[in-house]
């Protein structure tokens, strides 16, 4: 193997974590989000010196939901790719472009996840008579 040989390979293997990295990360933020508003509706009972309206916390846990389940498709995708390759399959047009779907369904997942933060934040009404 030539030093440029390895030197791709080694490239393609960081693009790889970085892209998994991205995943993990995506998967750990909305699950948490999820788990959040969850225990916040959970503990609503409890006073509190602000309010979220309904429409707000239904539209960020869809958008939450959503940002995952871009995640899980492309975590179903880098399978199916990984799993071609070792096939040594001569249908490499998946391979190419995995790089490219792995970069724009995380920026559409992450822009999905920013949706839903700023829908709760934008739903957030203070309430002054509760001390």
């Amino acid at each position: 193997m030539s030093e440029l040989e390895k030197h791709l390979e080694w490239q393609a293997n960081i693009v790889r974590e970085l892209g998994l990295f991205a995943l993990r990360t995506l998967v750990t933020l909305n699950s948490g989000a999820f788990v959040v508003v969850l225990t916040f509706l959970g503990n609503s009972h409890v006073q509190v010196n602000f309010t979220i309206s309904l429409n707000g916390l239904r539209i960020s846990l869809i958008l939450f939901l959503t940002s995952l389940a871009i995640c899980l498709l492309l975590v179903v995708t880098n399978y199916v790719n990984a799993a071609r390759q070792s096939q040594k399959n001569p249908l490499k047009r998946l391979s190419e472009n995995i790089v490219t779907l792995n970069a724009i369904g995380t920026l559409c997942s992450t822009a999905v996840f920013l949706s839903g933060v700023l829908t709760l934040v934008l739903g957030v009404i203070e309430n002054p008579s509760v001390t």
